[in-house]
């Protein structure tokens, strides 16, 4: 049986401690700017990969994303690959809330941040290398605000990397693609969404820029909702890491059947009271990797997803 992670969005039920927790999991390495990093002991020897991962919103004084970090850390674990896990920016988020820690995904915030998040990732990368040597590779996940966000780095890659995974989130704005044609290094987009995600059309045109554009990607979808799929993780890591000519002939969409690791989570979401607003969070839960968000439950129990 497969482990698991479900990402619900909260609100404000955690009382946050007058203290702010630290932002990686106790297990984890932290370097400068809070970035947090993972090493895996796969094998023995020293990763050539590393990831980016860019984690969804997070409200500020909990440690919802020590279950994310985690969550890589099992990945990175199943390929072997290093994690470098930054901090994204308050008040950048929806409605510029100054609470909730987030990925610009407006043109206007991202000029104003986006430069210290390169230096920052740039730092913590340089750092890790001193160790274990030069990465061969430099992925960007991104998850929900994450995934917004990586849309746009897709596009412009201000951080050299050699591929981006999207998972539930991407944006088919067409200021995205602005200066999409001047890019040299045009790496692959595996963009990842669920069937049953009532924010679905925004990776679905985020794909459709893609083609428009000639952009070398792969759409991949599995019949759950806010949600990735142990499954997707795989086949995303699998595209980034084909050979070029390998990736070609993936390119049509993917269609993931629902087998056991898409059963329902509907059961395993905690107990939220009614009308509660609320930001992300993860918890395990078995008996797959998911990761969901929840931003609002109404009386009826709907659900309905902030705009990134």
């Amino acid at each position: 049986m497969l482990g698991g992670l479900v990402l619900v969005a909260w609100s404000r039920l955690a009382v946050a401690d007058e203290a702010e927790p630290r932002w990686c999991a106790p297990e984890l390495e932290t370097l400068a700017n809070d970035v947090c990093l993972y090493v895996p002991s796969r094998g023995g020897g020293k990763p050539k990969t590393v990831v980016i991962f860019l984690h969804s919103l997070v409200n500020r004084g909990t440690s919802w994303q020590w279950e994310q970090q985690r969550t890589m850390m099992q990945s990175a674990d199943r390929h072997g690959f290093a994690v470098l896990m930054p901090r994204g920016r308050l008040g950048v988020g929806p409605g510029g809330a100054p609470d909730i820690w987030a990925w610009p995904t407006a043109q206007r915030t991202e000029a104003e941040v986006e430069p210290a998040l390169v230096r920052e990732w740039t730092t913590a990368r340089e750092a890790a290398e001193k160790r274990l040597g030069p990465f061969e590779r430099v992925f960007v996940y991104g998850f929900s605000s994450g995934a917004y966000y990586a849309a746009s780095l897709a596009l412009r890659n201000p951080v050299g990397a050699e591929g981006f995974a999207l998972f539930a989130g991407g944006s088919g704005s067409k200021w995205k693609a602005s200066g999409a044609k001047n890019v040299a290094k045009r790496a692959p987009v595996f963009v990842a969404y669920g069937t049953k995600d009532p924010s679905r059309r925004d990776p679905q045109a985020f794909a459709k820029l893609l083609k428009e554009l000639e952009w070398p990607h792969r759409l991949d979808s599995a019949p759950v909702g806010h949600t990735v799929t142990n499954e997707q993780l795989r086949r995303a890591f699998e595209y980034l890491t084909a050979p070029p000519d390998e990736n070609k002939k993936r390119g049509r969409p993917v269609k993931q059947r629902c087998a056991s690791p898409c059963r329902s989570l509907r059961g395993s979401t905690p107990s939220v009271p009614p009308g509660t607003r609320g930001w992300l969070g993860w918890r395990l839960t078995p008996p797959d990797v998911h990761i969901t968000s929840i931003a609002s439950l109404g009386r009826s129990g709907s659900v309905t997803l902030p705009k990134m």
